[in-house]
């Protein structure tokens, strides 16, 4: 029942009817409040962009008993919810746990995500290696590793191609349109279409927006990427703000990507995507004149990346904005 239950939610949310699904979830939950019940309510929450019922939600089920899963997707909620220290320290808990296997790899994994939030990259690749050295069977070929290569900015292209060269089965398959997205938003047009047709998603609607794009054709772009956002996509709704930003588009930008900020998709390219959505919003309201809101946001970026690596991609840039919004 639980499976049939979450995969209700999943469905609704897809057909755009996510109050639906987190109504029907809070009904479940109220009429059997255990564990299971309570992690759906979360799932449904998350989807429709409610971060911090999520995230009371996934504790609850925890309180229940409901396990590593529960307590995995409290750090999920807690994640997204811009809690990253309380994630951190949980994701930690988990990554540490004697038990199942597939508890550490998850825990591991959310710790990974959770630091790179942060732009700790160095500390989540030593994670990353850690994993690849004690097994990673249940994250083998999917393509986890080449979606967090994604956030680099280009600069491990090489290594990125080699695990892209990695996707198998229908896990890699599923992942494999947003990482040939990625590698077209990084200009790796052929690379992008070569990995795309390996892997049998050359349909992909964000990857051919993509290469509209790529290749000229901004507005028509534009127009496919607002299509997919009405459909509640929070990927195009990034990549439509960075096309837009680009653009000097700035207003239809920043409220592309705050649609994104506001909205939940399960990816490894949220870890990065969200903190340098921030940076870009902020740019497009310093070209606004809005002082004040530029401000915020970045100050908001760069409480995040408090304790980030020195050399990463955005820092300098985010530091400079923040400098010239000084006076």
């Amino acid at each position: 029942m639980p499976v049939l239950r979450d995969h209700v939610v999943d469905c609704l949310a897809q057909l755009d009817r996510g109050p639906e699904g987190v109504e029907r979830a809070a009904r479940w939950a109220a009429q059997q409040p255990d564990a299971d019940a309570h992690q759906i309510l979360a799932k449904a929450r998350l989807l429709q962009g409610d971060f911090e019922g999520a995230r009371t939600a996934a504790e609850r089920a925890v309180e229940l008993g409901g396990g590593w899963k529960a307590q995995a997707l409290q750090a999920e909620t807690l994640a997204v919810a811009g809690r990253f220290a309380e994630s951190e320290a949980l994701a930690r808990r988990l990554a540490a746990l004697e038990g199942p296997p597939e508890a550490r790899q998850s825990g591991t994994l959310k710790l990974v995500q959770v630091l790179t939030y942060q732009g700790r990259r160095r500390e989540a690749r030593a994670e990353l290696d850690r994993l690849r050295t004690e097994g990673e069977a249940m994250v083998k070929g999917t393509g986890y590793r080449a979606a967090w290569l994604l956030g680099a900015g280009g600069a491990e292209l090489p290594e990125l191609e080699r695990e892209a060269a990695t996707l198998s089965g229908s896990s890699g398959k599923r992942n494999a349109g947003g990482l040939a997205v990625g590698l077209a938003l990084a200009g790796q047009v052929e690379k992008a279409r070569a990995l795309a047709s390996r892997m049998g998603v050359e349909k992909d609607e964000g990857l051919a927006a993509v290469l509209e794009w790529r290749e000229g054709d901004r507005d028509g772009a534009a127009a496919a990427l607002r299509a997919m956002e009405a459909k509640g996509s929070a990927g195009a709704s990034y990549v439509l703000g960075v096309l837009l930003a680009e653009a000097r588009r700035d207003r239809e930008a920043v409220a592309a990507l705050r649609a994104f900020q506001g909205r939940y998709f399960e990816s490894w390219m949220r870890c990065w995507a969200y903190p340098r959505s921030l940076l870009l919003v902020a740019e497009s309201l310093e070209r606004l004149g809005d002082v004040d809101a530029a401000r915020a946001e970045v100050d908001r970026l760069l409480a995040i990346w408090k304790r980030a690596d020195q050399d990463l991609p955005g820092l300098a840039e985010a530091r400079a904005l923040r400098s010239r919004l000084a006076g």
